[in-house]
């Protein structure tokens, strides 16, 4: 597979009322800035969106994979959605960066905003956006991540079909407190879509990444 190039942009100024419900209740459970505990999410104080989110076991042993999915979500996959791989909601050409992103918001930790189009045979393209927070799991390590899809227009029901998505752009925060003190700096190297996480001896440099992906 070619590597995409890259371009940069930014989702600042939309209007994401789902993402920006799910963001304001994991900001507030964290501890000293850490990454919150998958047990410390609330269902309750999250009701009025639970249809557009999902939970997702990043485990490092295997590909990421649906735990939890609201019933919005479950209309990507007409055959359910428990254990089905995340990245495979994508087109081929972007599930190598998808892998790549999710593997850094477990590993910084980080938190991850993409900006995605939804396909679906016989309709129109649906412009949305993805918003993915690590957890932690039950053995403290940040193996979950807390995600929703916030569309644009009201999710189409996909019955007897696949729904595509397309990554159009993305951007990758580092979760302040964990960089501080050690240096850590997150950097995109456009010849290798790879980020890699660097440490040194100045003091922290933490910068927002944000790409778009060049179509064709």
């Amino acid at each position: 597979m070619s590597e995409m190039e890259s371009r940069p942009f930014s989702m600042q100024t939309e209007n994401t009322p789902v993402a920006h419900a799910i963001e304001a209740h994991w900001t507030a459970l964290l501890r000293d800035q850490d990454v919150p505990r998958r047990a410390d999410i609330d269902p309750r104080v999250l009701r009025h969106v639970l249809t557009d989110c999902f939970i997702l076991d990043n485990s490092i042993r295997h590909a990421p994979v649906f735990r939890i999915a609201g019933s919005n979500i479950a209309t990507l996959r007409p055959n359910g959605m428990r254990g089905a791989d995340f990245c495979q909601l994508f087109a081929a050409q972007d599930q190598r960066r998808v892998r790549q992103i999710l593997a850094l918001v477990a590993r910084c930790p980080a938190k991850a905003t993409l900006r995605v189009k939804r396909f679906d045979a016989n309709a129109p393209a649906q412009n949305a956006k993805m918003l993915l927070l690590p957890l932690r799991g039950e053995d403290g390590k940040v193996s979950r991540v807390l995600g929703c899809l916030d569309v644009d227009k009201p999710m189409r029901t996909t019955r007897d079909h696949t729904a595509e998505l397309q990554l159009i752009g993305f951007s990758l925060k580092p979760v302040i407190a964990l960089a501080r003190g050690t240096g850590l700096r997150l950097v995109v190297n456009n010849a290798n879509p790879v980020s890699k996480v660097h440490h040194s001896a100045k003091p922290p440099v933490l910068r927002v990444v944000e790409r778009a992906i060049a179509s064709g």
